[in-house]
């Protein structure tokens, strides 16, 4: 049978379908809308049939899940820009976007409810030290799920793939549409991980030469404290020569007490992170440090982090 007819408002191309588009962004981004909405505006296909409730898009969009960085949808106009010529855009995958909203959004848990109600206390999961967080035989079943700019109107892209003996998160970050970071999150815990009695965690990895953030978060809430520890990786490419020393694994030590309380990259003033109560791990590539400054080892372009293990100390 043919596909169903979309409602006007969500046919490819219409003007309307644009402008919904920009009122959507409105909404996910408040404070980022621009005076000229028409500008620069251009629209992709929506594919149809994602997973969604009207009441999850419209929760999910009410609830920004990134970093306020950028204007969503449309460029500046030539006069915002004093005159000079526009910003050169390019189009925002509105389906990606909803996919995105979709894995990191789910539909409230009946479990979790009922012991909420009955004051029942929440299952965790306990570690020692020196045991795998993840590894490719995934002891603990983490699911990794791409967490990128396009949730801020951006275009990088990337993802997570298992090999014989390491994991790969690679994609290609772009700084158009003001975006510029790649990132990857593991999927809502049905319990958190219990890791007081740990002092950190360490990552046996191999990259590009770039620096990376490590997130950890002791709240279920997607837009709760993100603690965040930065680390610097090799260019193992340098490792290949006939002068060179190793293959290009290393070792990433991040003491809890080094991780700091951030939200949307903006420093924060609390305390000391809850390492009984970790709910996601989640590794990101962003040409931002903290507070608006620039991360010094950035370049956009193709990244490659390849992870053979991540485990307590």
């Amino acid at each position: 049978p043919p596909p169903p007819t979309p409602p006007p408002f969500l046919r490819p191309g219409s003007r309307l379908a644009c402008l919904s588009l920009l009122a959507v962004g409105a909404a996910a981004l408040p404070g980022h809308v621009p005076s000229n909405p028409s500008a620069g505006l251009r629209c992709k296909r929506i594919p149809f049939g994602i997973p969604m409730t009207g009441r999850r898009v419209q929760e999910a969009l009410h609830n920004p899940i990134a970093p306020r960085l950028v204007r969503t949808v449309s460029a500046a106009s030539s006069d915002e820009a004093g005159g000079g010529s526009e910003e050169e855009r390019k189009p925002w995958d509105f389906g990606r976007f909803l996919q995105t909203v979709a894995l990191f959004t789910p539909l409230p848990s009946p479990a979790k409810f009922a012991r909420a109600v009955l004051g029942r206390p929440q299952p965790t999961i306990p570690l020692r030290q020196d045991e795998d967080i993840w590894n490719v035989d995934n002891p603990l079943a983490l699911v990794w799920a791409p967490l990128d700019d396009v949730v801020m109107g951006g275009v990088s892209e990337s993802g997570f793939r298992t090999e014989e003996f390491f994991g790969v998160f690679a994609g290609f970050v772009d700084e158009a549409n003001k975006g510029g970071f790649t990132g990857i999150r593991t999927m809502p815990l049905g319990a958190p991980l219990d890791l007081s009695r740990c002092t950190g965690i360490q990552l046996r990895v191999r990259g590009d030469g770039k620096r990376y953030k490590c997130v950890l978060r002791d709240s279920p809430d997607f837009n709760g404290i993100a603690w965040t520890a930065e680390f610097d990786v090799d260019d193992s490419s340098k490792s290949r020569g006939f002068f060179s020393r190793g293959d290009g694994w290393q070792v990433v030590k991040l003491p809890f007490d080094e991780f700091i309380p951030t939200r949307f990259a903006n420093v924060l003033d609390e305390g000391t992170i809850d390492r009984s109560r970790i709910w996601a791990v989640q590794l990101v590539l962003s040409k931002y440090a903290y507070d608006g400054k620039l991360n010094p080892n950035f370049s956009p372009g193709d990244m490659e982090l390849l992870v053979e293990r991540i485990t307590t100390y």
